[in-house]
């Protein structure tokens, strides 16, 4: 249970889920999808000034693609833009104690962070 425990609360109370109504005045932003697992997210990412961002995300999927997501957001927030782009799946997984059949989610957001990136020019 305690495994849970970090997926849960990220995914009851998202503190970096985007509005709809917010997604027009973002610079970067790439949707990822798994057709398989039926799941996608959308990373958002706004450079507040020289040295920081504000990142947000959509998502659908299980609750650990939500939890994912708002990690992963609070990570571009926290250290930066090119220090996020350099976290793997396995950060992801080990932040969230994500199970082993939950694997391609870590895999799902940062694919997803890497794109919007790319479409930064990062």
């Amino acid at each position: 249970m305690s495994a849970q425990r970090p997926v849960m609360a990220r995914f009851l109370a998202p503190a970096r889920a985007a509005l709809d109504i917010d997604i027009g005045g973002w610079h970067g932003e790439h949707v990822q999808g798994t057709p398989g697992a039926d799941a996608w997210c959308r990373v958002l990412v706004q450079r507040d000034d020289a040295h920081s961002y504000r990142a947000r995300f959509l998502a659908f999927g299980p609750p650990g693609v939500i939890a994912a997501a708002d990690w992963l957001c609070e990570q571009v927030e926290q250290r930066g833009l090119e220090a996020a782009l350099a976290l793997t799946a396995a950060d992801v997984e080990k932040a969230l104690a994500l199970a082993a059949d939950e694997r391609h989610i870590g895999l799902l957001v940062i694919d997803a962070l890497t794109a919007t990136g790319a479409h930064l020019g990062r």
